[in-house]
């Protein structure tokens, strides 16, 4: 495995820089990095329900969306990401989000913090929030990242993101922003710089990394193809549906935002969207919706040869059909 110092600090560069270790090399590599004020979207996310346009544009922050699943990420000079790529394996194959926060979570507890993961991706401090973690797999690779808050701008973070009413949610979903904290609350003598060049050790001890490397312009120029994808509004922004039937449901596996559009009992159109977490693109899923009777018998023929599951983690075909009959006989 290699360890990469990054220091640009443009999120859409950033980003490709990942997407090109992933895709174009078959090294290991764990990077350090951060980022100018941005949001990050997950994959699957609706950024006009997420963001706050007239905050985000009045402050100058930047808007990329991640090839990942999972939900969005503020992120300005004072965090950083964290980035680990590698080959899928027997231990890698399965549920590997604790596996690979695994050297974060010891490089907090060599600090004595209280550190814990828990849940679907997040990595605790006292109960706190400071990492949450999302995960890409592309043939036999996959990619890991997440962000550490050091010492976020709570302010902008609040500012730019919507907190969003839920129309069916589960009794244990507590307010986003009450349960997010920062490192530095628990290490004063530190700042951003100091904290990043600890970890920065420890991850190397940790993976037995004898030599620190940085990203230099010949990994730029072979990130270069994937950039305009991440600078372009229409990967960036997404689809905005119009005169459609939305319903956002919490499920212990993510939030699941539903758009449908009927016409003479037809699916005229349907998206996806939410901060779960998938192995295939839902296009796929929604195309072969697209065009059918909303009938509970006709959807179950539709999808027969489908497993739900790969499009929305966690999801099942009966649990799908059942909230598409919920939304068209409620609206």
């Amino acid at each position: 495995m290699k360890f990469l110092r990054n220091n640009n600090i443009d999120p859409a560069v950033n980003h490709a820089i990942e997407e090109h270790l992933l895709k174009d090399t078959d090294g290991s590599f764990f990077m350090l990095w951060r980022n100018r004020p941005s949001l990050l979207l997950g994959k699957n996310q609706d950024a006009f329900a997420e963001l706050n346009f007239e905050y985000v544009e009045s402050n100058d922050i930047d808007i990329v969306r991640r090839l990942s699943g999972g939900g969005t990420v503020f992120c300005d000079l004072g965090n950083m990401q964290y980035t680990l790529i590698t080959e899928i394996n027997s231990e890698t194959c399965g549920n590997s989000f604790e596996l690979f926060s695994g050297p974060v979570v010891s490089a907090l507890k060599n600090l004595g913090l209280n550190a814990e993961f828990t849940g679907r991706n997040d990595i605790l401090i006292d109960g706190k929030k400071i990492s949450g973690n999302a995960q890409y797999k592309y043939k036999n690779r996959i990619i890991h990242h997440g962000t550490i808050l050091f010492d976020v701008n709570m302010d902008m973070l609040k500012g730019a993101i919507n907190s969003r009413p839920i129309k069916f949610t589960n009794k244990a979903v507590k307010s986003v922003f009450s349960r997010v904290g920062t490192i530095r609350e628990y290490l004063p003598g530190y700042d951003v710089v100091r904290f990043m060049n600890y970890l920065s050790d420890y991850v190397m001890e940790f993976y037995g990394i004898k030599e620190r490397d940085e990203v230099d312009e010949e990994i730029l120029k072979k990130a270069e193809p994937y950039i305009q994808r991440f600078r372009d509004p229409k990967w960036n922004l997404g689809k905005r549906y119009a005169d459609s039937i939305e319903m956002s449901i919490k499920y212990p596996f993510g939030l699941v935002d539903y758009k449908l559009r009927v016409v003479d009992g037809k699916i005229i159109d349907i998206g996806f969207y939410g901060d779960f977490f998938s192995d295939l693109e839902t296009e796929n899923l929604r195309e072969r919706l697209i065009g059918n009777d909303l009938n509970t018998a006709v959807l179950e023929d539709v999808i027969c040869d489908l497993n739900v599951d790969n499009y929305i983690n966690g999801m099942n075909n009966e649990l799908l059909i059942s909230d598409l009959m919920r939304m068209y006989k409620g609206a």
